[in-house]
């Protein structure tokens, strides 16, 4: 166990995760006595299904077993990787209520979709009520480019109040994200969509200014919410926008690079918007099976 603990490491695993993880391996291989590596290498299906009908018959929740699971599936990835031959379980789900980290997830075209509605709304908005030209239009360029960071960079409220001028790489076209408790620094990409209303917001800033947003930033970001919902009912807060962009990341980028482009301090919190993999959810939700084997 001690080598598949600093395997564990290697991937960036907390230290709780590789605790349960060996405990959950621990009782497995207690089950399969099997003590020779070559052996336990030598899993099949039905050993697997066997022990999943055993969990099941102590009335162990899906969700318990799911996470034992997880853990075997783990440790054949480091047989694997010490040369055993090992059989291949990509996906083994058993079938129960699985709790969801984000509920009714925005498709990111729809989120891309409303990026690009928001201006036209708040032009339309400016023709039918007349308001003050100077300060709306100076509020609408504030709140493209705060809704650009939640689409694009899938950043927390909290992140944004943090971002600086001097975190924007105009040259590179890219921001740092500074670390805090809660998250890890990481720099990322700024997407062409968000350079226009950026660089006005930039200009208009004065001198001595550091902080990219100003201190009524929880008004405005709740006004921006609001006119959201107002467009795509769907939208929930701030939140609910960041989540709906892991599930994307997670789908086109895999779990590893969506760690670092949301700024996941541990491997396993990324993980937890992995379970709810959409497709896979709605595999899990129609199958007739105890449990789904790819």
């Amino acid at each position: 166990m001690k080598t598949f603990s600093n395997y564990l490491k290697t991937k960036q695993y907390s230290s709780r995760t590789i605790n349960d993880d060996i405990k959950n391996v621990m009782r497995f291989l207690k089950w399969y006595k099997q003590d020779d590596l070559q052996n336990q290498a030598q899993l099949t299906v039905a050993e697997l299904v066997s022990y999943i009908n055993t969990l099941q018959k102590q009335e162990i929740s899906p969700q318990v077993i799911n996470q034992r699971l997880r853990s075997i599936k783990k440790y054949y990835e480091f047989l694997k990787s010490e040369g055993y031959q090992t059989a291949k379980f990509e996906k083994v789900i058993v079938k129960g209520q699985l709790k969801k980290v984000i509920v009714d997830p925005i498709e990111y075209s729809d989120l891309e979709q409303l990026y690009s509605d928001y201006t036209n709304y708040r032009e339309e908005r400016l023709k039918e009520h007349g308001k003050n030209f100077t300060g709306y239009a100076k509020a609408t360029i504030l709140r493209k480019v705060m809704l650009g960071f939640l689409v694009f960079q899938g950043l927390r409220s909290a992140e944004l109040k943090r971002i600086e001028i001097n975190h924007i790489n105009e040259n590179d076209g890219t921001i740092y994200i500074p670390s805090s408790r809660k998250s890890a620094s990481r720099e990322l990409k700024l997407q062409s969509a968000q350079m226009r209303p950026l660089f006005k917001l930039l200009d208009s800033l004065p001198a001595e200014q550091a902080g990219l947003f100003t201190k009524n930033l929880d008004n405005q970001l709740f006004a921006l919410l609001d006119e959201l919902r107002g467009l795509n009912n769907q939208v929930q807060n701030a939140t609910h926008i960041r989540a709906s962009v892991i599930l994307h990341w997670l789908q086109l980028h895999g779990k590893r690079r969506t760690q670092y482009m949301i700024g996941h301090k541990w491997i396993s919190s990324t993980e937890h918007y992995e379970l709810q993999n959409l497709e896979e959810l709605t595999n899990l939700l129609e199958s007739h099976h105890p449990f789904i084997n790819h």
